[in-house]
Order: C-alpha cells, then sequence, then structure tokens
C-alpha cells in the first residue's frame, strides 16, 4: 500500500520514508501446520517526487535555499555602483526565477512534469519500492551501505543506486529460509484469493 503526503517542498526531503511490516509464521492447528503470510509497507510517495525536483533543480537548491542565495546576492550588489550593480541585481533575480519556474511543478501532476522529470522520477520510485520490497524479508537496514541503508539516496549518489553485493546474499538467504520454513506447512492461506478485489485503495 502507498501513500502520498503532500508538503510545501522548500526544506530537503524527510527522511525516512518507509514503514513496512511483516508476518511470515507457520502456525500449529491441531494436527496440521498452517503457513500465514501478510506483508505490507506504507511509503511517502511525495518524497521520491520531492527528490526528483531538487535533483533537478538548478543548482539542486530546493526554493528556499534559492531564496536565501538571492537575498545574499541583492545584499551584496549593495556594495557596487552604476552598471555593475544592475547586472548584480538582474543575475540574482534571474537565478531565483529559475528556481522558482522548477519548483512550481511540486504544486502540478508529475504527468505533466518534461519527459525528463518523469523518467528520473521513475528511477527515483523503482528505487524506493526496491528499498522497502527488501523489508518484507529483512526488517533491519544495512549498515554497510547500498540501497537497503538506512537513509539511501534514490538518486545522484551511485553507490546507492542498488543494493549491496552482501545485502543481496542475505536477502537470498532469508528467501531460502522462508521457502524452507513454509515447506514445512500442511495448509497455506491465501492473503488474498484469486478473483477477489485488492483489500486497499488509496
Amino acid at each position: 500500500m502507498w501513500r502520498s503526503y503532500h508538503s510545501q517542498g522548500t526544506t530537503r526531503p524527510r527522511r525516512y520514508r518507509t514503514h513496512p511490516w511483516q508476518a511470515k509464521e507457520v502456525l500449529a492447528a491441531g494436527s496440521d501446520k498452517v503457513a500465514l503470510v501478510q506483508t505490507g509497507g506504507i511509503a511517502a510517495v511525495e518524497t521520491a517526487a520531492t527528490d526528483t525536483l531538487t535533483f533537478l533543480a538548478p543548482n539542486k537548491w530546493t526554493l528556499k535555499e534559492a531564496e536565501q542565495k538571492r537575498d545574499f546576492k541583492l545584499n551584496n550588489a549593495k556594495l557596487a555602483h552604476g552598471k555593475d550593480q544592475e547586472d548584480k541585481i538582474r543575475e540574482a533575480n534571474t537565478s531565483f526565477e529559475k528556481s522558482k519556474k522548477h519548483w512550481a511543478l511540486q504544486g502540478t501532476a508529475p504527468k505533466n512534469w518534461p519527459q525528463n522529470f518523469q523518467d528520473t522520477l521513475g528511477i527515483a520510485l523503482g528505487r524506493l519500492v526496491a528499498h522497502e520490497a527488501r523489508h518484507q524479508y529483512i526488517v533491519d537496514h544495512f549498515d554497510d551501505g547500498g540501497l537497503g541503508g538506512e537513509s539511501a539516496d534514490l538518486l545522484g549518489v551511485a553507490s546507492t543506486e542498488k543494493l549491496h553485493k552482501d545485502d543481496q546474499k542475505n536477502i537470498v538467504g532469508q528467501l531460502a529460509k522462508f521457502e524452507t520454513t513454509q515447506n514445512t506447512a500442511t495448509i497455506h492461506i491465501e492473503t488474498f484469493p484469486k478473483g477477489q478485489s485488492f483489500a486497499f485503495k488509496e
């Protein structure tokens, strides 16, 4: 289950964004053993959008940071004179207007963003889902880096573009352990039986 939250987007993205849960057990029921599996998670999709806009923003500044930079430049321009002062003021305002126009996208649906923005958002969402899917088998974060880390960046950091190789091995190990446990069950309950509608809608 994915849930989106709205914010002004003028500060750096929140950390962290996912809240998974899981119940994967084999329970005794008389002479039978029942396999019960329930997993899920809640993530702020808005985080991926904010990460995308920050990554593609002029100078990678948030709107608040761009405003602060403009004010700093305008204050320094007071020390200049004539055309030099005019140029400094114009450059400060022009730079801020570019950031302002960019961050106006946050108030629009991603389907209306430029194509390269949509593509980058898709990458960020894919990594967010991969991080969340990992939690369906391993609850704790991976301390030695990669996409499984506690505050893994979705964009712009090569080391967090994918799961660490040792983390991948851990996931494979958990899957094997899970399969072994499940094979001991005599009854398997379908969490969402075929033909039934999905229980959660956003």
